[in-house]
């Protein structure tokens, strides 16, 4: 596919995750957000306005991020424990595992952006 018949392929948003580090494809995370009002929510649609950190959608990254404060470090806020929750509980019913989760690798070889 090309965007805006350019014939550049088009560019696929990647993310990192805060608990392996590794860049993925953004649609392969889940994104919890601080918004304004202050309360930390899992961003379903990821589009609500505010502080994002992104997760892998793998039952282990979210234990390592929840373990680590990695996700209250990257929100500059605590997350309550009912989201920490709902979070492991999203994360065990998909469970399948990341593009790129394997341990032989270093954060970032997995997945390049193309050259601009």
């Amino acid at each position: 596919m090309t965007a805006n018949g350019s014939g550049q392929p088009r560019r696929i948003p990647a993310r990192q995750c805060v608990a392996c580090r590794k860049l993925v494809p953004r649609s392969s995370l889940f994104r919890l957000v601080r918004p304004p009002s202050g309360e930390v929510a899992l961003d379903e649609g990821q589009r609500m306005n505010g502080r994002g950190a992104y997760v892998c959608c793998d039952v282990g990254c979210v234990q390592t991020a929840t373990r680590r404060g990695a996700l209250q470090r990257a929100l500059r806020h605590t997350v309550r424990e009912e989201v920490l929750t709902h979070l492991a509980s999203r994360a065990a019913a998909l469970a399948r595992p990341s593009p790129g989760h394997d341990p032989a690798t270093q954060p970032g070889e997995e997945f390049s952006q193309p050259d601009r």
